[in-house]
């Protein structure tokens, strides 16, 4: 704690002027643990990768690299595929940048699928599907990504996404 050491016209002396309050103890948030339920089956096709149960349906597009569609108790979840976006409206403050941005074409970026892994738990409750791509914009613009789906039998999706630029030394 910083204090006022004499007075002054608008404070007087032992005024605290600054203090720090330091955490007791970190909130810690539990790892998150599926309920129990059906098996998955996962079906492995050329160009799709179907994970389900009696509850819910998940499919992935090889050559989109994503997720496509979800179901779950027969309600489709998703209206289109979900997929990278690296376009942000611009504001007052971005100025000059906007012209640099559609240079780029990260308003509408093509994507192509480069791969795609499938790792099943040996109890059937979870289903891991890693599907690589590039998505690809306009003057040697790209990204690789790399997505990450967990599926579980509860109907859970854990989605995490590694993205990189795929040029390196590139300016905007």
């Amino acid at each position: 704690t910083a204090k006022q050491r004499t007075a002054t016209l608008w404070a007087d002396a032992g005024y605290v002027v600054a203090e720090e309050k330091l955490p007791v103890q970190k909130a810690q948030k539990p790892l998150y643990t599926p309920a129990t339920a059906t098996p998955l089956t996962v079906e492995e096709g050329t160009t799709i990768i179907t994970v389900s149960n009696d509850r819910m349906k998940a499919t992935f597009s090889k050559s989109q690299g994503t997720l496509s569609t979800y179901l779950f108790n027969d309600v489709k979840l998703m209206s289109k595929p979900l997929l990278l976006n690296t376009f942000r409206l611009p504001t007052d403050n971005d100025g000059r940048q906007c012209e640099g941005w559609d240079n780029a074409g990260l308003r509408k970026l093509t994507v192509k699928g480069k791969g795609a892994e499938v790792q099943r738990a040996d109890d059937g409750q979870t289903v891991t599907v890693t599907l690589a791509s590039t998505h690809t914009g306009l003057n040697g613009t790209a990204f690789d990504v790399k997505m990450h789906f967990v599926v579980c039998a509860d109907g859970t999706i854990i989605t995490n996404a590694l993205v990189h630029p795929a040029v390196s030394g590139a300016t905007s």
